[in-house]
């Protein structure tokens, strides 16, 4: 806990302030709650006028994340009851604080140790959060001449025993737990308490499978827009010319509204890895890795794994609010979503290790969550009580087949060549890809694309539900055989194409050698 003491002299009335502050801390979540209470009292120093000027009194209370220890949540609340006299002096311009001496209680001995031993010129060679509290403490001391010092108090002095000051701590420490606790809980029931929501997220593939689908994500969309509900839309790749958010453009147009007020878009691309993790988007990971009985006491980067895992938390609780130590439990611009449509394939989830897509990581975060998730465009016509005029269980059930590769139980050394003609016009395809492939200027996903186009212009027929699958076959199949790997791709095709006389067949090359020869001279 934290006390402090301050007076100034101003047209004759003296201002005594006192300061309790406390904070609560987790050690698996890296998570700390914290607590003040600021007494203002002023004095006239004019015998002849009333001894009492005036009496004030504010409270605070609030959260951060991704704290290392408890000590920083200690700093952090002798930095947040400083902060309510400054934003006091700015909103009221109460200039009777200038100059101020402030006698500063705390019981963490070692937050006094690191203010009185703090250095401006020193830089910590790691990301030090307690220099940038006690730096910013600093400032404020400059910016209004206040004289500090810095002393050490008993916690947790039974009230029976305790005298004013310890009593304080012992109500602030009461409140710093309970606002550490609170935010907790509200993650995890966002809605508890009535809190309503005009928002939805919605998880969609990157093209429909028919146009049946198609139709049926545009009235989706259309009647969500209808209601005046904000969507948090997923999509993989690229979702600006995705039908679902063309369908919300047209609504937008007609309505003559901004399509910003009614749809955020995320997607998984490299320009999101330039923004800096959210702290408080972390927390619920950590929540996930103490629940499964993982290591918690790992420091997060900016990863693919917990980029994806950010997407996730923002397309459930959405954008973080500006400041990065607020006040506000959710630390949230606005109320989390009041349902999920997953509308994606069925996801096969790992019971070990952490997700490796946004839809795992949201459906993970939904295990503590309590908010709706309704998976498959059924559900979610059923539950905005739409009428079906497409087959949404009949596409929804081709996407639950359509879950993963299947990939050929043969070794790839010794997999039989498949026909002659479509395998030397893929070996040509990745033979010119590969400059792309390594400047990542061309994906594996748009390589596979390349090659059933090829394949459909051999005569062949694909289907559209498949296309996934391939797209991951191409990215996880080994390629360090060139011409194996192609002869995989090509008879994976053949084997999730739609006629049963293709799928039977593995055609060899009718002369090895030939092949081979047209090979070697490709290479």
């Amino acid at each position: 806990a934290t006390v402090a003491v301050a007076s100034s002299l101003e047209g004759g009335i003296v201002a005594h302030i006192r300061i309790v502050c406390d904070a609560s801390y987790d050690q698996d979540l890296w998570f700390s709650g914290y607590a003040g209470i600021v007494n203002i009292r002023k004095k006239s120093t004019d015998d002849q006028k009333s001894q009492e000027a005036d009496i004030q009194t504010l409270t605070y209370q609030g959260v951060a994340a991704e704290h290392r220890k408890s000590q920083e949540g200690e700093t952090l609340a002798v930095l947040a009851g400083l902060r309510q006299l400054a934003q006091r002096q700015l909103n009221e311009s109460d200039s009777g604080l200038l100059g101020s001496t402030i006698d500063v209680y705390t019981d963490c001995k070692g937050t006094a140790e690191r203010f009185y031993n703090f250095d401006p010129d020193h830089i910590p060679n790691h990301n030090d959060t307690e220099y940038g509290y006690i730096r910013e403490i600093y400032g404020l001391i400059e910016r209004y001449d206040w004289r500090v010092k810095v002393s050490h108090v008993d916690a947790h002095v039974p009230n029976i025993q305790a005298n004013v000051i310890q009593k304080l701590n012992n109500k602030v420490d009461e409140r710093a737990n309970d606002a550490r606790l609170r935010a907790v809980h509200m993650m995890l029931n966002p809605h508890e308490g009535g809190i309503k929501s005009d928002r939805v997220a919605v998880l969609l593939p990157k093209v429909p499978m028919d146009i049946s689908e198609r139709n049926a994500w545009s009235r989706l969309a259309y009647h969500l827009a209808e209601k005046g509900k904000k969507i948090h839309l997923y999509t993989e790749g690229n979702p600006n010319n995705h039908p679902f958010l063309l369908a919300l453009a047209d609504f937008a147009v007609t309505q003559q509204v901004k399509l910003s007020a009614i749809v955020k878009p995320y997607t998984y691309m490299p320009d999101f890895l330039q923004n800096p993790l959210n702290k408080r988007e972390l927390t619920i990971i950590r929540h996930h890795m103490k629940m499964r009985g993982l290591n918690t006491g790992v420091e997060f980067t900016n990863s693919e794994v917990h980029i994806r895992a950010a997407i996730a938390s923002r397309l459930l609780f959405g954008e973080p609010a500006p400041s990065v130590m607020t006040t506000r439990f959710s630390d949230r611009k606005h109320p989390a979503v009041d349902v999920v449509y997953d509308l994606m394939n069925a996801l096969k989830r790992d019971a070990h290790g952490l997700p490796n897509s946004v839809q795992g990581w949201l459906h993970t975060f939904l295990d503590y969550v309590d908010i709706p998730v309704e998976q498959g465009l059924h559900a979610a016509f059923t539950r905005e009580n739409l009428k079906v005029e497409v087959s949404p269980e009949t596409t929804f059930s081709v996407r639950n087949e359509a879950t993963a590769p299947v990939a050929p139980a043969e070794s790839t050394d010794h997999v039989p060549y498949a026909d002659a003609d479509l395998l030397e016009s893929f070996y040509e395809i990745y033979d010119a890809s590969l400059p792309a492939l390594r400047s990542r200027e061309l994906s594996y996903n748009q390589l596979a694309r390349i090659f059933i186009h090829e394949y459909t212009a051999h005569g062949h027929s694909f289907p559209t539900c498949a296309e996934k699958s391939i797209e991951r076959f191409v990215y996880a199949a080994p390629k360090k055989e060139p011409k194996n790997f192609v002869n995989r791709v090509l008879k994976q095709i053949r084997k999730l194409s739609p006629q049963p006389s293709e799928l039977d067949i593995e055609p060899v090359y009718k002369n090895r050698s030939e092949s081979q020869v047209a090979l070697s001279r490709k290479r």
